[in-house]
């Protein structure tokens, strides 16, 4: 799983590798106003209940270990309490652009290195590279900042970077290059 907490939003997404080596991604949810415990107790419910019996590993945003102001406890504090193990994928925007870009840009040998599943469980991802994480242009459509908005897809995308930064960028170098008819919006 990939994880980005924020305040307000949490975004989680599941993928997993098949036995050829592609990276599927395959379930994202997006949390309103939970807390990290609450959100916890309910990705390993649903990851249960979707993959019983499976392996896996967490990665997260690096703010994952940041304290909480209230009672100091961290989110990674929360996913260790519940028996994960966390890993922090890549902090820096550019790296994880990037990584996702070397990717979607890559073939597996006659598959894509990277693909989406169309179960109505990832919509969140599927907005994403429809065009729902995007960067913010002017008027004129000159890019304001380097970096995506902040939407509410913003954050299942996020944690599919963590995922992909924190676990695939050493075998993403060993997939043959070759570049996909069409990228997703945010990393073209």
């Amino acid at each position: 799983c990939g994880w980005d907490f924020s305040p307000v939003y949490a975004g989680v997404a599941w993928c997993t590798t098949d036995a050829s080596g592609q990276l599927q991604s395959l379930k994202s949810q997006l949390f309103t106003n939970h807390g990290a415990d609450a959100i916890v107790r309910k990705v390993i419910e649903m990851t249960n209940e979707w993959f019983p019996g499976s392996s896996r590993y967490d990665y997260c945003d690096p703010a994952a270990w940041d304290r909480s102001p209230t009672d100091l406890s961290t989110c990674v504090d929360k996913m260790s309490e519940m028996g994960l193990s966390p890993m922090s994928g890549a902090h820096l925007w550019t790296e994880r652009r990037d990584t996702m870009k070397d990717l979607l840009g890559r073939n597996h040998g006659s598959r894509p290195a990277f693909c989406v599943s169309k179960d109505p469980g990832n919509e969140w991802i599927d907005r994403g590279f429809a065009g729902r994480y995007f960067y913010p242009r002017t008027k004129m459509g000159s890019i304001i900042r380097d970096g995506p908005s902040k939407t509410e897809a913003s954050h299942p995308m996020n944690a599919l970077e963590y995922l992909v930064t924190g676990h695939l960028t050493s075998s993403a170098s060993r997939l043959a290059p070759k570049r996909p008819k069409k990228l997703a919006l945010s990393y073209a």
